[in-house]
């Protein structure tokens, strides 16, 4: 199997590229006129072909050659270069080729050998220009006598210090690559926690005091009451069946083709269990395709949490009417549900997470995954409000609401 070509092998692959164009320009422009143009003509393309196989076959050179692993390549690589640098002169494009043999050797050897090769390179550079050896300037320029071997003698260690940054930067990825999996796994631990207390834990709760009433029934010999007890283990065993089918069905399918009032109001009707609560549901045009439009995600939170908030007002609110409303804004979609119950008491709910019962917790803990903002607010016995906004991607018009569903 060919593995997949690395940051590194890509800088490598793109470093070819000067080294085969100064190659090719430095043969064409002066090739002909030098001393050893016998020698140039043979060993240029020669040259310039090894460079672009090694670009085309990149990781057959790293992993099969190992190039990596042998010096010997940088060694023979320089002194090629430096001996044509010799023949045509210090003042051709084939000087660029050196600064190849720098970087190449910064991305595939250790600094200290990449430090090394570019501190032999200045040398044999420095030798070509005092000898004149070639076609050399007769009165050398600044470039010639410092630009260019600074650029040799910087090109090694700054390629290896970007390998050493990829590196790390690789290394950092991987770890980051490692706390996402992991973030990912607590983030299911917590959905499934709170998708059993939502559903199952409450039915069990449930059926344990029917069978509670069941079992005085018995003690006291009133058979009526006793199969009325058992009619409602059985209805209450089926409804439990039921939601843990839907909780299935929602893991394995997407419902943004349903009504999102449906879908609200299935949550509603579902968290009071017929207690006699009565619930109105009111989702104006605007809310429903902002509702519709929401992630499938985001929209099964705030299902969820419309069930939870349910579901707390019948096992702590003591209400009689029960309003979930729906609001289009601008930027976001709000779901108010508003009870005529007692009142929201911050210390008894305080005392009810301390006592195991993870209701809010479970709300907010939904809508801060979703990036949603949640509150809960009430007075005693004037009821209780719990208030969610979700963000939306595409704005909706505020007026299309109607009716605000507020009272």
């Amino acid at each position: 199997m060919i593995r997949q070509l690395g940051p590194v092998d890509r800088i490598a692959q793109y470093v070819m590229l000067p080294r085969i164009a100064a190659a090719g320009l430095t043969f064409s422009a002066v090739g002909h006129m030098s001393r050893g143009w016998l020698v140039l003509s043979i060993a240029t393309p020669l040259l310039v072909a090894v460079n672009y196989l090694a670009l085309r076959h990149w990781v057959y050179v790293v992993d099969v050659v190992e190039v990596g692993r042998k010096p010997l390549y940088l060694v023979l690589d320089i002194a090629l270069a430096l001996s044509l640098i010799a023949l045509v002169g210090i003042g051709t494009p084939l000087v660029l080729y050196l600064v190849g043999c720098g970087a190449l050797g910064g991305l595939l050897y250790r600094a200290r050998l990449a430090l090394v090769a570019s501190l032999a390179m200045v040398a044999g550079y420095a030798v070509l220009v005092v000898t004149g050896t070639g076609s050399a300037p007769a009165s050398p320029d600044i470039h010639t006598l410092i630009t260019l071997p600074a650029m040799v003698l910087a090109s090694g260690p700054a390629a290896a210090g970007v390998r050493r940054l990829l590196r790390r930067h690789e290394r950092l990825a991987s770890e980051v690559a490692v706390l996402r999996a992991g973030s990912a796994v607590h983030e299911e631990r917590l959905r499934v926690a709170r998708d059993l207390h939502d559903n199952v834990t409450k039915s069990l709760h449930g059926l344990w005091l029917v069978c509670s009433s069941l079992t005085s029934a018995l003690d006291r010999g009133d058979v009526a009451a006793a199969r009325s007890a058992s009619d409602l283990v059985g209805s209450t065993a089926r409804n439990l069946a039921e939601q843990t089918r839907v909780v299935i069905y929602d893991l394995r399918h997407d419902e943004a083709d349903q009504p999102f009032r449906r879908e609200l109001e299935r949550a509603a009707q579902a968290a009071a269990a017929d207690q006699g609560l009565v619930i109105d549901v009111d989702v104006p045009a605007a809310a429903e395709v902002a509702g519709r439009a929401l992630p499938a995600e985001a929209r099964r939170q705030v299902v969820a949490i419309v069930g939870e908030a349910v579901h707390n007002t019948v096992k702590h609110a003591q209400a009689r009417r029960l309003q979930v409303s729906a609001i289009a804004h601008p930027d976001a979609l709000e779901v108010c549900i508003r009870d005529d119950g007692v009142g929201y008491s911050p210390e008894r709910a305080a005392l009810r997470v301390a006592r195991g019962h993870i209701g809010v917790v479970g709300m907010t803990e939904r809508a801060h995954s979703i990036g949603a903002t949640f509150g809960i607010a009430g007075e005693a016995g004037r009821g209780t409000e719990v208030a969610l906004r979700v963000p939306v991607a595409q704005s909706v018009p505020a007026a299309a609401n109607g009716r605000s569903g507020r009272g």
